[in-house]
Protein backbone atom coordinates (compact mmCIF):
# COMPACT_ATOMS: atom_id res chain seq x y z
CA UNK A 1 0.00 0.00 0.00
CA UNK A 2 1.36 3.58 -1.29
CA UNK A 3 0.01 6.53 1.49
CA UNK A 4 -0.47 9.79 -0.38
CA UNK A 5 -1.30 13.24 0.93
CA UNK A 6 -4.74 13.96 -0.30
CA UNK A 7 -5.43 17.51 -2.33
CA UNK A 8 -8.24 19.57 -2.89
CA UNK A 9 -9.05 20.90 -6.32
CA UNK A 10 -6.81 24.16 -5.73
CA UNK A 11 -3.82 21.86 -4.84
CA UNK A 12 -3.67 22.33 -0.82
CA UNK A 13 -3.82 19.21 1.61
CA UNK A 14 -6.71 18.93 3.21
CA UNK A 15 -5.44 16.48 6.33
CA UNK A 16 -6.08 12.97 4.72
CA UNK A 17 -3.82 10.40 4.00
CA UNK A 18 -4.72 7.64 1.81
CA UNK A 19 -4.10 5.09 -0.61
CA UNK A 20 -3.10 5.84 -3.70
CA UNK A 21 -5.67 4.27 -5.55
CA UNK A 22 -8.45 5.36 -2.73
CA UNK A 23 -8.94 8.81 -3.69
CA UNK A 24 -12.96 10.02 -3.48
CA UNK A 25 -14.33 12.72 -6.27
CA UNK A 26 -12.49 15.67 -5.64
CA UNK A 27 -9.57 14.74 -4.27
CA UNK A 28 -6.40 14.33 -5.62
CA UNK A 29 -2.90 12.92 -5.10
CA UNK A 30 0.72 14.73 -6.33
CA UNK A 31 2.83 12.98 -8.93
CA UNK A 32 6.20 13.72 -10.61
CA UNK A 33 6.85 12.87 -14.19
CA UNK A 34 10.66 13.27 -15.17
CA UNK A 35 12.15 13.37 -18.09
CA UNK A 36 15.87 12.61 -18.06
CA UNK A 37 18.07 14.40 -20.54
CA UNK A 38 21.61 13.78 -21.42
CA UNK A 39 24.02 16.09 -22.94
CA UNK A 40 23.72 15.03 -26.55
CA UNK A 41 19.52 16.64 -26.05
CA UNK A 42 18.81 12.46 -25.65
CA UNK A 43 15.81 11.83 -23.76
CA UNK A 44 16.00 8.39 -21.40
CA UNK A 45 12.50 6.43 -21.84
CA UNK A 46 12.10 3.12 -19.97
CA UNK A 47 10.01 -0.09 -20.80
CA UNK A 48 7.03 -0.70 -18.53
CA UNK A 49 7.19 -4.27 -17.16
CA UNK A 50 4.67 -6.73 -19.09
CA UNK A 51 3.15 -7.65 -16.20
CA UNK A 52 1.33 -4.55 -15.40
CA UNK A 53 -2.51 -4.33 -16.27
CA UNK A 54 -2.24 -1.22 -17.61
CA UNK A 55 -0.14 -0.31 -21.06
CA UNK A 56 2.43 -3.32 -20.37
CA UNK A 57 5.39 -3.50 -22.59
CA UNK A 58 4.79 0.21 -23.72
CA UNK A 59 7.70 2.84 -23.36
CA UNK A 60 7.39 5.76 -21.37
CA UNK A 61 9.54 8.52 -19.26
CA UNK A 62 10.06 7.72 -15.23
CA UNK A 63 7.59 8.46 -12.39
CA UNK A 64 5.27 8.01 -9.95
CA UNK A 65 3.13 8.96 -7.15
CA UNK A 66 4.35 11.29 -4.06
CA UNK A 67 4.18 9.68 -1.16
CA UNK A 68 2.36 10.67 2.03
CA UNK A 69 5.01 13.80 3.36
CA UNK A 70 7.34 13.75 0.29
CA UNK A 71 8.02 16.47 -1.45
CA UNK A 72 8.22 16.38 -5.56
CA UNK A 73 12.23 16.51 -5.28
CA UNK A 74 12.17 13.57 -2.83
CA UNK A 75 9.66 11.68 -5.02
CA UNK A 76 12.11 12.38 -7.97
CA UNK A 77 15.10 10.76 -5.96
CA UNK A 78 13.07 7.62 -5.06
CA UNK A 79 11.06 6.78 -8.42
CA UNK A 80 14.55 7.58 -10.05
CA UNK A 81 16.62 5.38 -7.63
CA UNK A 82 13.83 2.50 -7.74
CA UNK A 83 13.31 2.66 -11.24
CA UNK A 84 16.99 3.26 -12.74
CA UNK A 85 19.00 2.93 -10.13
CA UNK A 86 20.22 6.46 -10.59
CA UNK A 87 21.23 9.35 -8.35
CA UNK A 88 19.84 12.56 -8.90
CA UNK A 89 21.49 16.03 -8.28
CA UNK A 90 18.82 18.90 -7.17
CA UNK A 91 21.08 21.71 -8.95
CA UNK A 92 20.36 19.84 -12.27
CA UNK A 93 16.75 19.25 -12.14
CA UNK A 94 14.37 21.91 -13.37
CA UNK A 95 10.85 22.40 -12.65
CA UNK A 96 9.17 22.57 -16.39
CA UNK A 97 5.31 22.93 -15.60
CA UNK A 98 2.58 21.38 -13.50
CA UNK A 99 -0.68 20.25 -14.18
CA UNK A 100 -4.21 18.96 -13.12
CA UNK A 101 -5.58 15.68 -14.34
CA UNK A 102 -8.97 13.59 -13.13
CA UNK A 103 -6.89 12.02 -9.90
CA UNK A 104 -3.96 14.31 -9.41
CA UNK A 105 -1.43 17.28 -10.07
CA UNK A 106 1.84 16.19 -11.96
CA UNK A 107 5.15 18.22 -11.27
CA UNK A 108 7.18 17.57 -14.55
Amino acid sequence: MELVDVLNDKREKIGKICDRNGLNNGEYRLSVHIWIMNKNNEILLQKRNMNLKMYPGMWENTGGAVKHGESSFKAINREVKEELGLEVKKEKTIFIASFKRSKDFVDV
